[in-house]
């Protein structure tokens, strides 16, 4: 994976498309993940990261019947290490990514996803013409049809989002439009549920009604404040 910034303890990649975080539930044996680079990179033993961190945009929604509370525990089951994983993304966006090379670090730059105090900035293309600039405060959550699928429902009902989209411009020849996103909050899912939600799937997303054979989502930017500053 291509560094896009290096420091003593933190380092910036560029995550390449159909690439796992990390591994997980149904994802065991995945080949090139973001958390073996990491281990790579800074070189990591394997007493760090002994213990499971919470992740920016893990979801902790409890399930609504008793077999998927057993089965969600069963795909769990095994004992998950992700070496200098401090947020994720989904296998098919691609872009920045976070990695940094102890616990320590970690939960310093943990904090600032926390507070909100860390800038992201996403492009993405999306079906139809999107025009203007909006500002989009619903709550996600899971799709009681499909555990793996995420939805806005009503306030209180699941977990505060936060997203600003904006028009760039708009392909008359292939009906998308290239919009750039900055999200305050970290939900899983939540672009491409957002984007589905107004009507205008990203392109390549099957999960959310978009059209195409790849995903396009791009994580173009990321701002936050360092060791030795922002």
């Amino acid at each position: 994976m291509k560094v896009l910034y290096k420091s003593s303890n933190i380092a910036v990649l560029s995550k390449p498309y159909n690439t796992l975080t990390h591994v997980g539930a149904g994802n065991w044996d995945h080949g090139l993940t973001v958390a073996a680079e990491a281990e790579r990179i800074f070189n990591i033993p394997s007493s760090e990261f002994s213990e499971e961190e919470e992740l920016e945009d893990e979801d902790s929604t409890v399930y609504s019947t008793p077999f998927e509370t057993s089965f969600m525990k069963t795909l769990t089951s095994k004992t998950l290490r992700r070496p200098g994983i401090v947020h994720r993304l989904d296998s098919n966006t691609t872009g920045c990514i976070i990695i940094a090379s102890n616990v320590r670090t970690v939960k310093y730059l943990s904090e600032q996803f926390k507070d909100r105090e860390i800038d992201k900035l996403y492009l993405a293309r999306v079906q139809g013409k999107f025009e203007g600039f909006v500002k989009i405060e619903e709550d996600l959550g899971r799709d009681e049809d499909d555990f793996r699928r995420y939805k806005v429902v009503g306030k209180g009902e699941g977990k505060e989002s936060i997203t600003i989209l904006k028009g760039l411009s708009y392909d008359l020849e292939i009906d998308t439009s290239l919009i750039a996103v900055n999200i305050l909050t970290g939900r899983t899912h939540q672009i491409r549920v957002i984007a589905s939600h107004l009507g205008h799937p990203v392109v390549g997303d099957s999960k959310y009604g978009g059209k195409g054979e790849r995903m396009e989502l791009h994580c173009y930017e990321m701002k936050f404040e360092g060791e030795e500053g922002r």
